[in-house]
This record gives C-alpha cells, sequence and structure tokens, in this order.
C-alpha cells in the first residue's frame, strides 16, 4: 500500500530528515576536526545552513556532565528537526495554494 503525502506524514519525515541531517552533520565535523582543516572550513560552513542550531552547543565545555551535554545536544537536535518539518509544511503549502491557483 503506497504511503500519500498528507500533513501528517509530511511533517514527520522533514521532522527525521532534520535530526539525521544534524546528526550526520555532528559526526561528520567532529571527525574531520583533528584532520583535514579545509574539509573542516567546508563541513562547518555547510552546516551553518543545514543545521542551523548547532549554536545551543556553543555553551558546551569540557567539564560539563553527562545530563548537561545530553540536553543541549537533544534541544539542538529537535529544534533541527522543526525546522525542517516546518520548512516542509510551508513548501508543502505553496505547492498545493499553487495547484490550485494552476489547474
Amino acid at each position: 500500500m503506497p504511503v500519500t503525502l498528507n500533513w501528517k506524514n509530511l511533517g514527520i519525515l522533514g521532522f527525521g530528515i532534520g535530526v539525521a541531517v544534524a546528526a550526520t552533520l555532528y559526526v561528520a565535523v567532529r571527525a574531520a576536526a583533528g584532520g583535514n582543516a579545509s574539509l573542516w572550513d567546508r563541513l562547518v560552513g555547510v552546516s551553518v545552513f543545514l543545521f542551523p542550531t548547532h549554536i545551543f552547543l556553543l555553551p558546551l565545555e569540557k567539564g560539563d556532565n553527562l545530563t548537561t551535554i545530553s540536553l543541549y545536544f537533544f534541544l539542538a537536535f529537535v529544534a533541527n528537526g522543526l525546522i525542517y518539518a516546518a520548512v516542509a509544511e510551508l513548501a508543502w503549502g505553496f505547492y498545493r495554494i499553487a495547484r490550485t491557483m494552476f489547474s
């Protein structure tokens, strides 16, 4: 049975993609931090647009406990997922309006 796109499915899909992108970019930036400076610069430049909530991670320091670190990562990843879901919902809404107007 094919899955049709509706508001709920699109929001869940956008949220999942947003969280996955945030997690992937965080791992990639951390992996590149110790090696190639050029790759690290490019990844950080991309993450500004694809992971805009990375600024939530700025207050973290080396001595922070695991609960604080987990909270900040949770907030950053969930907020990124919510941004992706909102953009997906807006794009879907504009598509539906355009399809109605020009059909």
